[in-house]
């Protein structure tokens, strides 16, 4: 099993997805120095400490969303109709399994990449950065939605025979989470899709989101990949 995840990470790691994410995780870095106010006089810093700390954490937390989203729904919608040249004899199951493990652990790579540059740059480049409870919740929240945003794309990748389906789950979360005002129409959404509107969602939720999606993305794989 750990030679399929190989694999699959491999297969994922080739050169022109390397450079993409060391380039994407470059913007990031730049953005937190940007937003950590470098330049400004250490004694604003210290006077204006928590609003700097707010306004920090939400800009970055919010491009950290929209990276990672972007990133996972991306990522599962190419499970779609993967070959690969198999030296050993393997199940489907073991191959669907193997593979949503080492997307997974992609996006955690990720999660885990964005939050220490969150931290580094705070730290390193800011007299009023601390560390609260609060940010590593939001982070340990924002990887769990990632993959169940994931696995919708590679719902939706199956049943529209297409990989272009993340598009359309990614747009639907930024806008409904950051575009249109809480009411009853992000409250009908809410109860059918917890996950699109954060008032409705929970850890204990998402994981069952997760299990949820695996199973049925796995019975459409069972019916359409063939390999």
């Amino acid at each position: 099993m750990l030679g399929l995840i190989n694999l699959h990470l491999a297969y994922i790691f080739n050169k022109r997805n390397v450079i993409i994410i060391s380039l994407i995780s470059f913007l990031y870095f730049v953005f937190c120095l940007v937003k950590v106010n470098l330049f400004e006089n250490v004694n604003n810093q210290l006077l204006f400490e928590e609003q700097h700390k707010i306004e920090y954490d939400y800009i970055t937390l919010l491009i950290g969303e929209l990276i990672i989203c972007l990133i996972s729904t991306y990522l599962f919608s190419k499970t779609q109709n993967i070959s690969y040249f198999l030296l050993v004899k393997t199940t489907k199951f073991k191959f669907y399994f193997t593979k949503m493990i080492s997307n997974v652990l992609i996006i955690l790579l990720f999660c885990l990449s964005l939050f220490f540059v969150y931290i580094f740059v705070g730290m390193v480049f800011s007299k009023w950065f601390y560390l609260d409870k609060q940010i590593i919740i939001c982070f340990v929240f924002l990887f769990f939605k990632s993959v169940v945003l994931g696995f919708i794309s590679l719902l939706l990748s199956n049943v529209f025979k297409s990989s272009f389906g993340f598009i359309l789950v990614f747009i639907f979360y930024i806008v409904i989470n950051n575009v249109f005002e809480k009411g009853i129409y992000t409250q009908i959404i809410g109860i059918f899709l917890p996950l699109f509107c954060d008032d409705f969602i929970d850890l204990f939720r998402l994981i069952i989101q997760i299990f949820f999606y695996f199973l049925a993305c796995f019975f459409l794989f069972l019916k359409n990949e063939n390999y």
